[in-house]
């Protein structure tokens, strides 16, 4: 077998030639293949339907959410998502994942904040859970798995590559959220002037 660290790049399909022949590994090899094609299609069409369904809500352009007259799919979405997967394929693994880390950790960040500038915004909301305590025991308890994810965060820009990749990625997400905002509270703006 291969244990821990003693695998070499290579060991799995040498391991299937040993005990089945060169028809194992052929077959191993080949199955590993599909395999890794099937997560990666699948991993597109995942984000490009939540692109798709953002589009629909209007939290991204309306053009996310077109689909094709045959097929019923969301081909811009697609095509975005597929852009960006495959100019990821270049970089190496040991910056991507801490880039990966970084988003992960910030979405997490994001919604603890939520959750507590919700309870201090709508104090009496009936909610299926309640927090002992209220606001302060429930910060409180927010407390560690914040630093940890802080530091997730900001570990991730120790390395010049990583910070540029969240930054490529991070810069164009928020420059069109304001962007968004902006026209948001200016049609807001002029409806509540035309009443």
């Amino acid at each position: 077998m291969c244990p821990g660290r003693k695998c070499v790049p290579g060991g799995y399909p040498a391991l299937a030639e040993s005990i089945g022949g060169p028809v194992l590994k052929a077959f191993f090899v080949f199955s590993s293949c599909c395999s890794v094609a099937g997560l990666f299609v699948s991993g597109i069409f995942c984000k490009s339907f939540q692109l798709s369904g953002m589009g629909d809500v209007q939290l991204l352009s309306h053009h996310f959410a077109r689909r094709s007259s045959s097929f019923h799919a969301p081909f811009v979405s697609i095509g975005v998502t597929a852009l960006f997967m495959m100019a990821l394929l270049g970089v190496d693994f040991d910056h991507l994942l801490p880039m990966a880390n970084a988003f992960a950790g910030g979405v997490q960040l994001l919604i603890i904040l939520a959750a507590v500038r919700l309870r201090t915004l709508l104090p009496y909301i009936p909610r299926p859970v309640r927090a002992p305590g209220g606001t302060r025991v429930l910060a409180a308890l927010a407390g560690l798995p914040t630093v940890v994810l802080c530091y997730i965060v900001f570990d991730t820009f120790r390395s010049l590559t990583s910070t540029l990749i969240v930054l490529a990625f991070l810069v164009p997400g928020v420059a069109y959220g304001l962007y968004e905002r902006r026209h948001t509270n200016a049609r807001r703006n002029e409806l509540a002037q035309r009443l």
